[in-house]
Order: C-alpha cells, then structure tokens, then sequence
C-alpha cells in the first residue's frame, strides 16, 4: 500500500523472532517446573522433620504429665481406651484422683479428663490404633 508515493510499513514480529520468544519462554517455564519440583521436595522433609519433632515433644510432654500417674485398661461400647489415674487434689484441698484417657479427636491424639478437658499431643493423625501392653 502506498499512501501518497510512500510505502506504509508494518512493524510486527519475523519469524526468527517468533522462535526466539518461543525458546525463551519454554526455557523459562522448564526453569518454573524445576523450581517447583524442588520447592515441594524441600516442603516434604521439612514437614517430616516437623512431625518427628512434634512426636518427640509430646512424648516429653505426655511422660511429665503423668510421671505419678498409674495405668488401667478400660473397654466401653466405643472400643479399648488407654485409661489412667493421676493423684490429684480437688478444689476443696482433699486429696482425689483424676481418670484421664488417650482419645482421637478430629485429627489429633489427645489426653481427655473424666471433665471433658483436653491436652492435644499429637496434629495431623490420618490413623491411630492404641495399645496397652
């Protein structure tokens, strides 16, 4: 097209810089993935670390808590319960004692009181089997 003895030009895109582009955003993008990739990798051990460090938490937890604490067995209609009594003293200043249990709740093992109190010890629990040996 001539407009008034001029050529119009069109600026736009070759070829050659088409598959540039092209190249250097497949290479960014292979870039992103990797990143990615490793990023969930990284995520994964740390969260294991994490769980390995709750577990070992609750642990010293649940021992101080029940250093004077003596064990019992009990079955009710929910199945076997890990049940344990805890020398205490109630509100008036005698001396009682306290029954609390090993309990799943949602997605945490907890230590239940006869009160409906709890103490979380450990999150993030897909399964939980008890056993009283």
């Amino acid at each position: 097209m001539r407009l008034i003895g001029r050529p119009i030009k069109h600026s736009a895109f070759t070829l050659i810089e088409m598959v540039i582009s092209m190249a250097i955003l497949i290479l960014t993008s292979q870039l992103l993935v990797a990143t990615v990739g490793v990023l969930q990798k990284a995520i994964k051990v740390t969260q294991q670390q994490q769980n390995t460090i709750n577990w070992h938490i609750s642990t010293i937890q649940l021992d101080q808590f029940l250093a004077d604490a003596y064990f019992t067995h009990h079955q009710d209609q929910d199945g076997s319960k890990i049940t344990f009594r805890k020398p205490d003293t109630n509100q008036s200043g005698e001396e009682a004692e306290t029954v609390y249990y090993l309990k799943r709740m949602k997605n945490e093992m907890v230590v239940v009181s006869q009160l409906d109190g709890y103490m979380p010890l450990l999150g993030n629990l897909k399964q939980l089997q008890l056993d009283y040996q």
